[in-house]
């Protein structure tokens, strides 16, 4: 089944920007991953927040993901410029019945 993914980041203080560019490229290297069916960076700029949302085919292809994400120099670096450790939910794509 899909699997919906929706992480929270929480940017120290001035890092926002920074945070969101780095953030643009990560997106970019996840729509390429295999089994990656959408991937959106989400920016609330008043509040300082900055969202993940991912569309996966299933949980397995997100979990090869993350393994893979966790060796980039990248996500060093997102978590030097974060405040504290990133909210993560995950969620099972519910499809509606066809009529």
């Amino acid at each position: 089944m899909k699997e919906g993914v929706l992480i929270r980041i929480y940017p120290k203080e001035g890092a926002l920007e920074e945070l969101v560019q780095l953030g643009l490229e990560m997106i970019a290297q996840a729509r390429n991953f295999t089994g990656c069916l959408q991937a959106h960076a989400l920016e609330a700029q008043e509040q300082q927040e900055l969202s993940i949302f991912q569309i996966w085919e299933d949980s397995e292809a997100f979990s090869d993901y993350l393994i893979w994400r966790s060796k980039q120099a990248n996500y060093e670096r997102a978590y030097d410029l974060s405040e504290k450790e990133p909210d993560f939910h995950c969620y099972t794509i519910l499809e509606p019945p066809r009529f």
